[in-house]
């Protein structure tokens, strides 16, 4: 198997596995802060932020991980991937979760559609940040297992 073809499935388990960690400790938090400590309702949110995530770092992992880029390029990218990340949570993930909970007939999906971009450019500036983070992140991970030279 290429190192290329290697990468780019270490990076789709790596987002993943951050997807799964992050939706149930968000879901914790926000359960806690209602006043309920569980992490009932996990499981949709997990689904939602699995395939942007998974998608995000199989790209990163195949295009060793953007390393060469520029800095300039390097945020670009970042932005558009926080970017299309929400837009997929707060539409396709939401109207998924709605539609676990609720029932299909009983959601308003062009309120989501409607809604979605706008969310997703209100945290663009957070989503950025943090992709940049899991995206060193994952340079790491793949430095460890000797598949990104270090200079």
């Amino acid at each position: 198997m290429s190192n290329n073809l290697h990468r780019a499935i270490i990076g789709f388990f790596y987002g993943i596995i951050l997807s799964l960690i992050c939706s149930f400790f968000i879901t914790l938090v926000a359960n806690a802060s209602a006043g309920v400590f569980t992490v009932k309702g996990w499981f949709w949110f997990f689904f939602g932020l699995c395939v942007p995530l998974s998608i995000t770092f199989g790209i990163t992992g195949y295009f060793l991980t953007f390393k060469n880029l520029s800095m300039l390029k390097f945020w670009l990218l970042c932005v558009i991937f926080g970017f299309i990340n929400v837009l997929y949570m707060g539409t396709v993930g939401a109207i998924l979760g709605s539609a676990i909970t609720y029932g299909l007939k009983n959601i308003n999906v062009g309120g989501y559609f409607a809604w979605g971009p706008i969310y997703a450019a209100i945290f663009l500036p957070l989503s950025t940040l943090v992709v940049a983070g899991l995206i060193m992140g994952l340079r790491n991970v793949l430095e460890n297992k000797k598949l990104l030279k270090t200079e």
